[in-house]
């Protein structure tokens, strides 16, 4: 079987635990930005699943995941239908940076594409899979999005699995 949604809005990747401490004890706590971004990541999830009368799988799962990030507003041009890329004289600075970003040379920096994978998979324990101990396959991939086809950033999944 296989299940696929989009969390539009730029990635977010897991952070690490804080701690405080009360009282002379220490808590270790998720932030709340994490907590907020699995909430997301779950609503979306769920919309994907509504109607299917899913219940978790409890089998090896493989997962892709791509996340889309918006380009700096210095590369776009914008109209009333949206953004698309600027146009450079060939051979100058601006060119030169679009080509290498457009071609995988210049990719997105944060949050580190773990995290990102960190972020979604546990998201969506007990709501598709018991344990994301199940994924034995991972894909993770940061790229621009391409401002002429895709409207928005965000991040894909995608979920296969063997029906039992």
């Amino acid at each position: 079987m296989r299940i696929s949604f989009t969390v539009p809005g730029d990635p977010h990747g897991k952070e690490r635990p804080r701690v405080a401490f009360r009282g002379g004890k220490a808590h270790a706590f998720t932030p709340k930005t994490t907590h907020e971004y699995e909430k997301r990541v779950r609503l979306f999830a769920g919309r994907a699943l509504a109607g299917l009368g899913f219940t978790p799988v409890d089998c090896p799962v493989r997962a892709q995941i791509t996340a889309r990030y918006d380009w700096p507003k210095k590369y776009l041009d914008y109209d009333p239908e949206g953004s698309h890329l600027k146009q450079p004289k060939p051979g100058t600075k601006l060119a030169d940076e679009i080509k290498a970003m457009r071609y995988g040379h210049i990719l997105p920096k944060k949050p580190d594409a773990d995290n990102i994978a960190k972020s979604i998979l546990d998201a969506l324990n007990g709501l598709m899979y018991a344990d994301d101990a199940q994924v034995f396959s991972l894909q993770v991939v940061k790229r621009w999005r391409d401002p002429e086809t895709e409207r928005f950033a965000g991040v894909d999944v995608v979920l296969e699995w063997e029906e039992q």
